[in-house]
């Protein structure tokens, strides 16, 4: 999740350097919705990569300059100054840290969003979900596949998993 705006990104990034003693290595956009991609160009220029699905890629590429126009109409120029699409997001498989097996990036069939992915960190069993899971939400259901989105979930419980952190709402144990 990079935020919404270069403001939220910034707000995001100073939180992880105030509460982790380790360098934020970079950020996994996990679908292409305004609440999580629209401050990926902050983490850029703070110099930290930033990875998402090529599907993704093309859907941020197509509409987020969009997404920033009404934002900033809606919410004010200040809210959203510096905010701007990011032009140089690497595709998820190149993912160094993958190699070592730290995280695995899931790429369900189809899903809500195209592009949507899931990362998963089993050292502490921890999923994080995106839009994929949530609790007390009402999915957008546009895109969206449902049986391939349930036999996605259905998939999920091989998985180790204790605890699910959505792009919305709150951490939920499994």
């Amino acid at each position: 999740n990079t935020g919404i705006s270069h403001r939220h990104a910034t707000q995001i990034i100073n939180a992880a350097r105030n509460h982790h003693d380790s360098k934020i290595i970079g950020a996994v956009i996990l679908q292409a919705e305004r609440e999580i991609a629209l401050g990926a160009d902050t983490f850029q220029q703070q110099r930290i990569p930033v990875y998402a699905h090529p599907k993704t890629r093309d859907l941020m590429h197509a509409g987020c300059d969009l997404c920033i126009d009404v934002l900033r109409e809606t919410l004010g120029e200040d809210e959203m100054s510096e905010t701007k699409t990011a032009t140089n997001i690497q595709d998820t498989r190149e993912l160094e840290i993958l190699d070592r097996g730290d995280f695995y990036v899931i790429e369900p069939k189809k899903s809500v969003l195209p592009g949507a992915i899931m990362v998963y960190h089993p050292k502490t069993k921890t999923l994080f979900s995106g839009n994929l899971i949530f609790e007390n939400l009402i999915p957008s259901m546009k895109n969206a596949d449902l049986s391939a989105w349930r036999a996605t979930l259905e998939d999920l419980k091989t998985l180790d998993i204790s605890a699910i952190i959505p792009t919305v709402g709150e951490v939920t144990s499994v």
